[in-house]
């Protein structure tokens, strides 16, 4: 139909145009005017280009079909595609980058065991030194060998004894009864003072006085022994180093929260946590200069964590300069102290500065399948066993005749001692000569005013 109309509209232009020349030229001779073949020729040729013309026209539109019809094609795999699973570049990229973090850390292990020396501060208060040894030594040499180096006994009871052992987490002491085995009171104190100290952050429960045929009834420090005597420490948190002293080895000396009367309680009373710990630890009270912390400037604790025996500190480092070598072991040294407080096994340190992870292993007497919140949790003096302790007391100073003493313990609601009265009675009367406090913790005790 579109053909047919063309040729019509063509023939109706020819007509106008003939007319027109007629009407215009009309002097115009007659032999200019076309035959009958020669219109019906150009009418022919006219046809034939207008057919041409519409051939070329479907070509065109059957190009511009195939076209439209590869764009759909090409528009319905771009909705295919769209329906597949987006690939989530930038979680992979994510998880690339958690594998490189992984991979940059450096991690080393730590050789050696620890050694834990004592010296009294004043009175009766000890300060520690801790060290390394490169030496392949068990835990029952370092152990004994720490005990021997902090002796303060004039007769150094802790070395000359018949023979040692430790037996799993008890210490047997073994003393020839031929030796003279006595000591004055306030050495006496010190002595079982640096045997509960150290003992405990050895892991050590209990200790055993024998005779050279492994035999009890000892006679020991003015008192026989016949049953294990109990390790028990202070409760603690936390460690601060000495400014000036050092030990006899040159090494620093660091002084426990108790003994500093530093905060180790949150406010509900109860001991901190070992993260609350090392954050107590980055300060300390007015002292006079006597210690200070070692948490050095430019070093910050992101997390502290103890899980299954194992203690983790992550921290960094972001002081320009980098710490001495002095306050770098000092820092080590404290947080390796305060983890003996929890009784773990191993210590991670994790510096997220230099991606360098050390281990540490630490008590090889812990067992990591008891959660153990410290010493915090060390079992009380009973009420049956302060007599004993007052009568021990009483014998090692020369006080009383304790043949003809006897005594009165009053357990006081709200206090954390036991009050005893000690002096002579009657089947009338109790007159009494003086009194007594023994502490529920540690079973210390004092004359009272």
């Amino acid at each position: 139909m579109r053909r047919y109309m063309k040729i019509g509209v063509f023939i109706s232009v020819c007509a106008l145009a003939v007319a027109c020349n007629t009407s215009t030229d009309t002097n115009t001779p007659a032999q200019n005017e076309p035959t009958s073949d020669e219109s019906q020729q150009a009418e022919t040729e006219t046809t034939e280009s207008d057919e041409d013309k519409e051939e070329a026209s479907e070509s065109d539109a059957e190009s511009d079909n195939d076209n439209e019809e590869n764009v759909e094609s090409n528009e319905d795999d771009e909705v295919e595609t769209s329906n597949e699973e987006p690939v989530e570049t930038e979680d992979l990229a994510v998880s690339e980058e958690e594998n490189i973090d992984d991979e940059e850390y450096t991690e080393e292990q730590v050789s050696g065991g620890y050694l834990i020396y004592t010296e009294v501060l004043e009175g009766q208060d000890l300060v520690y030194s801790f060290v390394r040894t490169p030496e392949d030594l068990n835990v029952e040499d370092r152990f004994h060998q720490s005990l021997m180096n902090s002796d303060q006994s004039q007769q150094e009871l802790f070395s000359n004894v018949y023979d040692f052992e430790l037996d799993g987490t008890t210490a047997n002491f073994y003393y020839d009864v031929n030796e003279t085995l006595s000591m004055a009171s306030s050495e006496s104190l010190i002595f079982w003072s640096m045997l509960d100290e150290i003992g405990f952050r050895f892991g050590v429960e209990e200790a055993n006085l024998f005779n050279q045929d492994g035999e009890r009834g000892l006679q020991f420090a003015e008192n026989e022994w016949n049953e294990p005597i109990d390790i028990e420490n202070k409760p603690n948190r936390g460690y601060y180093v000495l400014t000036e002293e050092t030990s006899n080895d040159g090494e620093p000396l660091y002084i426990s929260g108790v003994v500093a009367g530093e905060e180790m309680n949150d406010p509900n009373g109860e001991a901190f946590t070992f993260e609350q710990t090392l954050e107590a630890m980055t300060t300390v009270q007015e002292n006079d200069g006597l210690y200070q912390t070692v948490i050095y400037e430019g070093l910050t604790i992101q997390e502290a964590e103890i899980e299954d025996g194992l203690a983790t500190v992550r921290y960094e480092v972001t002081h320009d300069e980098q710490a001495s070598d002095e306050e770098r072991i000092q820092f080590e040294h404290v947080l390796q102290l305060a983890a003996l407080d929890f009784q773990v096994n191993e210590l991670q340190l994790i510096n997220e500065t230099d991606r360098v992870i050390s281990i540490y292993p630490l008590n090889e007497l812990a067992d990591p399948s008891v959660e153990n919140e410290g010493s915090g949790n060390q079992s009380k003096i009973e009420k049956e066993d302060v007599s004993d302790l007052v009568y021990d007391y009483i014998r090692e100073n020369d006080v009383y005749d304790t043949e003809e003493i006897g005594m009165m313990v009053e357990e006081r609601e709200g206090e954390d001692h036991y009050a005893v009265a000690v002096g002579s009675s009657t089947e009338e009367k109790f007159t009494t000569y003086a009194w007594y406090q023994v502490d529920k913790e540690t079973g210390e005790v004092e004359e009272r005013e």
